[in-house]
């Protein structure tokens, strides 16, 4: 409408200025754009129209649409009311249940504490029980171990023991053996000489020097070889054998050097010489009697003899 108004009042203007010039054919189509500004301005008044229409019919629908839902509220509300009424009740019992469960579950944890509690407390005392058992074994075996090693050193050094005691029965048993056997040699040496001796004595000097060279060839290194030689000598010289009883002399000096025999053995022997004659040879060993033997008996006939 404003721009139709706009237009008329443009023609309306150029009329009073007394625009007169204006082509026909502008006029034309100016009368054309107000013509269609009509129609147009006709067709906005119907759609206004069919609009104002439409928008009535919209309200009424609109007013029924509240009253429909105003009673759809009203019976809904009083079922939703209902079904909240239920809901709650169920919600409440609901949390009445859960509410028990609940206790139920901690009266439960609170048992199932005390259980494990209690169990954790067995578990302890039998872990310390099994972990005591398991030293108490250690030890146990440890000691064992300590025992049997202890015993077999032990059983050890009795084995030594009982090898050096059967070691030393046996040298005592050997030991025993040879003093019985020395004794019973010594007893036959003893014998023997013995036997020769009393033979010499009783003035049967072959007799005897065949029981003292018997001697000598069964013990020719015994204590008393010396002895048995220095009677043989003596049995020669007995029978004024001088030169045989020189021999068996010189053999004691030279073999027994310091014997108990040699400087009489020595001094007999230069006897032997004088008697033979041979003051010579006879000086010559009672010197060596007094050089080697001075302090001796046989050593003072010596001298003796050297004065002669």
């Amino acid at each position: 409408m404003k721009k139709i108004n706009f237009v008329l009042l443009v023609i309306l203007a150029l009329s009073l200025s007394g625009c007169t010039m204006v082509k026909n054919e502008d006029w034309i189509k100016l009368n054309q754009d107000i013509s269609d500004l009509k129609r147009d301005s006709q067709d906005m008044n119907k759609a206004k129209e069919a609009l104002r229409s439409e928008t009535e019919d919209s309200r009424v629908a609109i007013e029924e649409l509240k009253k429909h839902v105003d009673e759809m509220e009203k019976s809904t509300g009083a079922q939703l009311s209902s079904k909240i009424s239920i809901t709650e009740k169920a919600l409440s019992d609901a949390e009445r249940e859960l509410r028990k469960k609940q206790a139920d579950i901690v009266a439960d944890m609170s048992s199932i504490r005390a259980d494990f509690q209690v169990l954790t407390g067995r578990f302890e005392e039998t872990k310390y029980a099994i972990q005591k058992g398991l030293q108490e074994e250690k030890v146990a075996k440890e000691e064992a171990d300590r025992w049997r090693k202890d015993i077999s050193q032990t059983l050890e050094e009795i084995q030594k023991r009982i090898s050096a005691v059967e070691q030393s029965l046996i040298l005592l048993r050997q030991e025993k053996e040879t003093i019985k056997e020395k004794a019973v040699e010594t007893s036959s040496l003893e014998d023997a000489y013995k036997d020769g001796y009393e033979t010499y004595q009783k003035g049967d000097f072959p007799t005897a020097r065949e029981k003292f060279q018997k001697y000598l060839d069964a013990y020719p290194n015994s204590k008393y070889s010396e002895n048995a030689i220095y009677w043989i000598g003596e049995s020669y010289y007995s029978e004024k054998n001088y030169e045989r009883a020189i021999v068996e002399f010189d053999d004691v000096v030279k073999k027994y050097p310091d014997g108990a025999k040699a400087p009489a053995a020595l001094l007999k022997q230069g006897i032997a010489f004088s008697s033979l004659g041979d003051k010579k040879s006879a000086n010559a060993i009672f010197k060596k009697v007094t050089e080697k033997y001075p302090k001796s008996e046989q050593a003072d006939v010596a001298r003796k003899r050297l004065k002669e």
